[in-house]
């Protein structure tokens, strides 16, 4: 059985984060795994508080998973502060997994934001050079090469996959409507 570890935010409300992650991983037939880096208080109209796990403590979970049972895959989602990613990507480099997905989550679906918009530097930088596969939505790819050419550009995709640093494939996600739950 395949092995797959998520690293991501913990959504009591179960429709996103590390829970969504791990119902999707059962449905594939996959053994999922969870680093948890936050836990947001959100339910479907709002984002009520986010509380970011220790750097330290993220650490030891992705030491405790890769030194004992490994991963055929790393699923990168929700990292809302610089510390956070700087602990996720020291210890992917440590670790060096192959078949690494990035879902760089910057808003729930109701659009409250879940990253720091000072993070974004650190997310190119540090986590995106990472990704064998890079899943930004719309705007969070926006966001991305808006940030690197620090000006406006009208948005076409194949221009768009070209400035996306260091990435091997880019999938593009359409957002999903406020409010949208999967049934």
């Amino acid at each position: 059985m395949k092995k797959v570890v998520s690293i991501a935010g913990s959504d009591c409300s179960g429709g996103a984060g590390i829970q969504a992650d791990l119902k999707t991983f059962s449905a594939y037939g996959v053994f999922g795994m969870s680093v948890i880096v936050s836990v947001v208080a959100e339910n479907t109209c709002r984002v009520i508080d986010i509380q970011d796990i220790a750097p330290d403590m993220i650490r030891k979970q992705i030491d405790a998973v890769f030194e004992d049972i490994g991963a055929d895959a790393v699923k990168i989602g929700m990292l809302s502060s610089p510390e956070c990613m700087g602990a996720v990507a020291g210890k992917m480099e440590q670790y060096k997994p192959g078949n690494v997905v990035i879902d760089p989550v910057m808003y729930a679906k109701n659009g409250s934001p879940l990253m720091d918009m000072g993070a974004v530097e650190t997310l190119i930088g540090r986590i995106i050079p990472l990704a064998d596969v890079l899943m930004p939505n719309i705007p969070e790819a926006e966001k991305i090469v808006d940030l690197m050419e620090k000006s406006f550009f009208i948005f076409k995709q194949p221009e768009l996959i070209r400035k996306i640093p260091m990435a091997r494939d880019v999938l593009f996600r359409r957002p999903s409507p406020p409010g949208w739950q999967k049934g």
